[in-house]
């Protein structure tokens, strides 16, 4: 059975839509409509353009991995391959990161 997730999806939007372009560093505390979510991880400006945090809901402590979208033409290309059957640079990067995190983690 899985888990009721208790984090509103109106945070995750702004924190996937606006905090995680922000850059913010690992401790920041980020006010996200009313609810604290302090970083717990940072990974930016990598090659492949794979950015993302993980964030933890300070109301809930639910842990949440968030992944920046879409930005600049390299990652138009990242997105064209999509439907493909070869999986490229930046998914392998996001699947290795979920592997990594989520051995310190229970991402929800």
């Amino acid at each position: 059975m899985t888990a009721k997730v208790k984090t509103p999806d109106t945070d995750l939007i702004e924190l996937s839509g606006k905090w995680v372009y922000k850059k913010p560093l690992k401790k920041e505390r980020l006010n996200v409509n009313g609810t604290i979510y302090k970083v717990k991880e940072a990974e930016c400006n990598k090659s492949s353009g794979l950015d993302y945090m993980i964030v933890e809901n300070t109301t809930t402590s639910e842990i949440s991995m968030v992944f920046e979208g879409m930005q600049g033409t390299q990652d138009f290309l990242t997105d064209g391959t999509l439907p493909g059957s070869i999986p490229n640079t930046q998914l392998r990067e996001a699947d290795a990161a979920y592997k990594k995190e989520s051995q310190k983690y229970t991402i929800k």
